[in-house]
């Protein structure tokens, strides 16, 4: 390996050091989710960006129709809202050093507590990731899941 080589792979190690995740007490946003977060909040121009994560059933298609006997498939449901949309219930995360603001409301949060967003800049199967460890199954593009 030449030292150009050695050099370049030091600089990408100690970037890769640098971009750490940022938890929150339900979400945790991984480095390139914090980057496409900060590049619509400018496109946006709103500081600071409000994020309302949830979910929603499949069969229902509608946010807040959650059947309790975890027999149903659930798609992630991701929205900008404004600081008066918020409920007393909801659960917030503040991610200060971002400008972000991620919102979870009551009822999916047992369902996304310790949810890791990630962003994928690819062309084809790009955009939010979501890791969710309370999921038992999901599907094979990550959207829905079984809990």
């Amino acid at each position: 390996m030449s030292a150009v080589q050695e050099a370049e792979e030091e600089a990408s190690a100690e970037d890769e050091s640098a971009a750490a995740a940022m938890v929150g007490s339900v979400v945790t946003l991984k480095p390139n989710a914090q980057k496409h977060l900060q590049q619509m909040k400018a496109s946006l121009s709103a500081d600071p960006l409000y994020i309302r994560i949830g979910v929603r059933t499949m069969e229902a298609g509608v946010t807040g129709t959650l059947r309790k006997d975890g027999k149903s498939e659930y798609t992630y449901k991701m929205d900008v809202c404004e600081k008066e949309d918020l409920a007393e219930t909801d659960h917030v995360d503040e991610f200060s050093d971002l400008g972000v603001v991620a919102v979870v409301d009551d009822e999916a949060h047992p369902m996304l507590v310790g949810l890791e967003l990630d962003y994928s800049f690819e062309l084809i199967g790009g955009g939010f990731k979501h890791y969710n460890p309370n999921s038992k199954t999901n599907c094979g593009c990550g959207k829905s899941f079984k809990v």
